[in-house]
C-alpha cells in the first residue's frame, strides 16, 4: 500500500517530536499572531506565491497581510486554509497559548511503531529528566518562580504533553474502539 501524503505529513510530524525532545530544541511560540503566520508561510515548503494562489488571493496581497504597516489585515477565512497549505500548525499553537491551552494533532496510531514508540519514550524521559536536574535554578531567592524558567517549562509541558499523548494513541489497536462500543473485553 503506498503511503498517502497525510500520512507522509503525519510521520513527519511525528518525527519532529522526537527530535525536538531528544535535541532539547524545543520551537518557541511567536510572540504575536502576524510573526505566527510570517513563520507560517515562510517556513513552508510551499512557496509563497503557490499559497497566495491556492488561497485565491494575489501573491503581494498575502504577503501585505503580514506587514504591520499595511491596511490589509490578514483574513481569519483564509486561516485555516493556510496552515492547511503549508502543513504548518504555528498559528494554531500561537492562539492556543494565548488562550491557556495546548494543542497538538491527534495521531494516527496504526503508523507509529515500536523504534518511534521507544523514541518518544526515552525523549520524553530524558526532557523530564532535565527539567527535574534544573528545577533549583527555576526559583528566585523570594521562592517565587523566574518569568523566564516558567516560559521554558510551559512550553517543555507543552511539548511533553504532545509527546506523551502520541505515545498513548499509539497503545490503542485495530479494533479495540469497536470492541469499546460494544461493550467487550479490553486485551
Amino acid at each position: 500500500m503506498t503511503p498517502t501524503t497525510t500520512d507522509v505529513s503525519n510521520l513527519k510530524r511525528k518525527k519532529k517530536i522526537v527530535e525536538g525532545l531528544s535535541s532539547g530544541k524545543i520551537t518557541p511560540i511567536p510572540s504575536c499572531l502576524r510573526q505566527a503566520l510570517y513563520e507560517t508561510i515562510h517556513s513552508s515548503q510551499v512557496p509563497a506565491k503557490v499559497i497566495a494562489q491556492r488561497l485565491g488571493i494575489s501573491y503581494s496581497r498575502l504577503l501585505n497581510g503580514l506587514n504591520p504597516n499595511a491596511d490589509f489585515k490578514f483574513s481569519a477565512k483564509h486561516l485555516l486554509p493556510l496552515m492547511k497549505i503549508s502543513d504548518n500548525y504555528v498559528a494554531l499553537r500561537y492562539l492556543s497559548e494565548q488562550t491557556g491551552h495546548v494543542i497538538y494533532q491527534l495521531p494516527d496510531a496504526k503508523k507509529l511503531d515500536r523504534a518511534q514508540m521507544l523514541g518518544i519514550t526515552l525523549a520524553g524521559h530524558g526532557l523530564i529528566g532535565k527539567m527535574l536536574a534544573s528545577v533549583d535554578s527555576y526559583f528566585c531567592e523570594s521562592g517565587a518562580v523566574r518569568e523566564e524558567a516558567a516560559r521554558k517549562m510551559f512550553l517543555e509541558l507543552s511539548v511533553l504533553v504532545e509527546a506523551l499523548s502520541v505515545l498513548k494513541a499509539s497503545l490503542k489497536f485495530v479494533g479495540w474502539e469497536e470492541k469499546k462500543e460494544r461493550g467487550g473485553k479490553h486485551v
